[in-house]
């Protein structure tokens, strides 16, 4: 279910994206470039033996939508959702709601342009292993991280 409070704090921009386990707990959160800042916790295995979770996002668009399934997020609330962030929550089977759908997420840096991420996954978006090679190589600084390519995940079962 919905927290409206955790929803106000990323339409006020308090934080720009949320992330909350099956209890509702706050378990990670960013006030700035929350695109960037959830891949690089995710590949120093943040969300590890996660599941059942919710996003509340600013603007949710293609670079959460990717990572959503892989992580256990079920559910993303969100004040702006991309057109090609909505069609790749769907495609996951993830709950979405949403306050306005815009063409592409706008950088949190500087809004008046489309973020860098969300240009390149879109242009790729029916290239799953592009979307991925290109999320490890900008975001994967940790030598010894596992890869989170597609093939070890199908290879895991993941």
């Amino acid at each position: 279910m919905m927290n409206k409070a955790l929803l106000n704090d990323v339409e006020t921009k308090k934080f720009l994206a949320i992330i909350t386990d099956q209890k509702g707990k706050v378990i990670w959160e960013s006030a700035k470039s929350p695109a960037s800042t959830l891949y690089k916790d995710y590949y120093r295995g943040k969300f590890l033996d996660r599941e059942k979770m919710s996003v509340y996002a600013n603007q949710a668009g293609m670079a959460i939508a990717v990572i959503a399934d892989q992580i256990g997020i079920e559910n993303c609330y969100a004040i702006q959702m991309s057109r090609c962030g909505l069609k790749m929550f769907q495609k996951k089977g993830i709950h979405v709601e949403y306050q306005e759908l815009i063409p592409l997420v706008k950088s949190s840096k500087d809004p008046t342009q489309i973020c860098p991420i969300e240009k390149f996954l879109s242009e790729h978006s029916d290239d799953e292993d592009a979307q991925w090679n290109f999320l490890e190589e900008r975001f994967n600084n940790n030598k010894e991280a596992p890869s989170c390519s597609i093939e070890a995940h199908n290879q895991k079962g993941v």
